[in-house]
């Protein structure tokens, strides 16, 4: 089966007689283009505050990564359930998982992944020199908050750490469910 086409008919008036004419039309490609909001103040803020307390890491990269959770959790007992995303963050020289946290409904995966990472930064008492990231929509996220902490992201396909931590992470899961 061929591209997909757009009819395209108009009439038009020929010697007091209507002429229809038909014209197939290739849509244009359509792109869903994710929207992602800007930082917000209170982060804004939060991250210069923590740019001026915490010294940078020259040694150390975080591996930064969001993923669906196995299983399917509800609020309470009358609302409907969903399947939270997963933000995990990732030492890439030692393998150890500095913080995970789960989006809660209603409120946008962007800010609160960017408010987490600056979260974790806080406990780590120290900015890393780089933030690896697989997918250019978490560079998209966390790109403000880089720049202000003046960290470079960095895509790439492979993170063993990381790839490792989110497999026994959703093996736990799976763990969970057939105990209960």
């Amino acid at each position: 089966m061929g591209p997909l086409k757009k009819i395209n008919h108009g009439a038009k008036k020929k010697k007091k007689k209507l002429e229809w004419n038909y014209e197939y039309i290739r849509p244009k490609k359509y792109i869903k283009q994710e929207k992602f909001s800007v930082i917000n103040e209170k982060d804004e803020g939060f991250a210069r505050n923590l740019q001026q307390r915490y010294q940078k890491n020259k040694m150390v990269e975080w591996q930064i990564d969001y993923f669906y959770s196995p299983n399917f959790i509800r609020d309470d007992d009358n609302s409907r359930p969903y399947f939270p995303y997963i933000f995990m963050v990732v030492d890439g020289l030692s393998g150890l998982v500095l913080g995970t946290n789960l989006t809660k409904q209603g409120i946008p995966k962007d800010s609160m992944f960017r408010h987490s990472l600056l979260e974790f930064i806080k406990k780590a008492q120290y900015i890393p020199d780089k933030f690896v990231v697989k997918r250019i929509e978490s560079v998209k996220i966390l790109e403000a908050v880089a720049e202000i902490l003046d960290v470079k992201i960095v895509l790439r396909d492979e993170m063993y750490f990381l790839d490792e931590a989110k497999e026994d992470f959703i093996d736990c899961f799976k763990t969970l469910k057939r105990s209960v």
